[in-house]
């Protein structure tokens, strides 16, 4: 069962490129980070040793879709707090009302 792999995932970081300068707030405003908006239109990837893969896909309005290789499905919003990517409102419900991850 997968569907606790999402904490693992982002807790290993999330690929999205680098950048300088990262400032805190709601990256959902018209000046999101270049590190972000690299992501936007694309699918961002996660692969693991066992062969399972998340693919992420994190929009300009701030919401966030998850598919996982066991079909599993999510769907959260997404901000920066500084050099972190977070998710709120993660549905199906996880335990924690917030997660954020490194930037890597």
């Amino acid at each position: 069962m997968r569907k606790p792999l999402l904490l693992v995932v982002l807790a290993m970081g999330l690929v999205l490129g680098s950048g300088t300068g990262l400032q805190a707030g709601d990256a959902r405003t018209d000046t999101v980070p270049p590190f972000m908006a690299v992501a936007f239109e694309n699918t961002v990837m996660s692969h693991y040793p066992d062969g399972g893969w998340v693919k992420h896909w994190f929009n300009r309005d701030g919401s966030y879709e998850g598919r996982f290789s066991d079909g599993t499905r999510i769907t959260a919003r997404w901000q920066v707090d500084r050099d972190k990517v977070c998710l709120t409102r993660i549905r199906p419900g996880f335990m924690i009302p917030r997660f954020c991850s490194d930037i890597v």
